[in-house]
């Protein structure tokens, strides 16, 4: 979306729980990793709306998400370590007088995350065979590279 500075963009949100089995604790709206409106679930309501007016002051993007605190009950009869509801939209993204859309410290941030992934891949995770864990460290390696680009 193009904007020119000072513009007013209004960003909504909307959560629906399917019939109220995954037990939501916010509501969130974000702003280039920044929460600049949070709606708190304390009545465990199966559906959540959020509304928000903010003024890019740089090119940018948005998004929304929510998450809760409460283990989800499918993960023990799978085996696995349970896991809390989590859900995040795609970004919209702002272009605020045509700059370009970058962040130094989103960048080292995302740098550090996709490290920790790389970690994951070559010690924790598990795969078929080697090549597969390979494969995949090899794509990270890319996406962290992009992001030393950026810092």
């Amino acid at each position: 979306m193009a904007l020119e500075s000072g513009a007013e963009v209004v960003l909504e949100a909307r959560l629906q729980a399917p019939y109220g089995q995954y037990p939501v604790d916010s509501l969130e709206i974000m702003l280039g990793g920044e929460v600049v409106a949070r709606q708190k679930n304390d009545d465990q309501a199966s559906e959540l709306r959020l509304r928000a007016v903010v003024t890019p002051k740089q090119s940018s993007w948005a998004a929304a998400r929510a998450h809760g605190s409460e283990l989800l009950p499918y993960q023990a009869w799978l085996g696995l370590p349970g896991i809390p509801p989590m859900a995040h939209t795609s970004p919209i993204y702002f272009v605020v007088d045509e700059a370009p859309i970058s962040s130094c410290a989103e960048a080292g941030t995302l740098a550090a995350q996709v490290q920790q992934a790389i970690d994951w891949a070559q010690t924790e995770a598990r795969y078929a065979d080697r090549s597969q864990r390979e494969e995949v460290v090899k794509l990270y390696e890319k996406a962290l590279a992009v992001y030393a680009s950026l810092e």
